[in-house]
C-alpha cells in the first residue's frame, strides 16, 4: 500500500470521530473502520490507541493484530488465548494460528486453525 491510501482513510475517519453528535453504534463503527485503516497502513501504535480511546468491533482482533504490526508476538498471543469464554470470530482464529505459526508453534497452529478448516 505505499499509495498512502490507508493512513489518509485513518486520519479522515480519526477526523469524522471527534465531530460530536455520533449515536454509539456510529461511533464504534468508525473507530472500527479507523483501526481497519491504521491496520492496513501497518501502524500497529494508532490501532492500539483506537481500541484504548473506543470500543471496537471484535476488539480483540484488532488489539492482537496491533501487537503483530508492533511485533510483540507474545503479547498477542497472550491477548488472543486469554479470553476462553465466548467464542473466537474465525479471523481472530486465523490471527491466533498466524501468531503460533510465526512463534514456531507449527503443532499448536495448525490445531487452532483446524475447526476453521473442517466447517468450510
Amino acid at each position: 500500500m505505499a499509495d498512502g491510501l490507508p493512513g489518509v482513510a485513518g486520519v479522515k475517519a480519526e477526523r469524522l470521530l471527534k465531530r460530536k453528535g455520533w449515536t454509539r453504534v456510529e461511533t464504534r463503527q468508525l473507530a472500527t473502520f479507523a483501526a481497519e485503516a491504521w491496520a492496513r497502513a501497518e501502524d500497529g501504535t494508532r490501532v492500539l490507541a483506537l481500541a484504548e480511546a473506543h470500543d471496537l468491533d471484535d476488539e480483540t482482533f484488532w488489539r492482537g493484530l496491533a501487537l503483530v504490526l508492533n511485533d510483540n508476538l507474545p503479547a498477542a498471543r497472550k491477548l488472543l488465548t486469554e479470553d476462553d469464554t465466548t467464542p473466537r470470530q474465525p479471523r481472530t482464529q486465523l490471527l491466533l494460528a498466524r501468531v503460533l505459526a510465526a512463534m514456531g508453534e507449527t503443532a499448536a497452529a495448525r490445531a487452532d486453525i483446524a475447526p476453521l478448516l473442517s466447517s468450510a
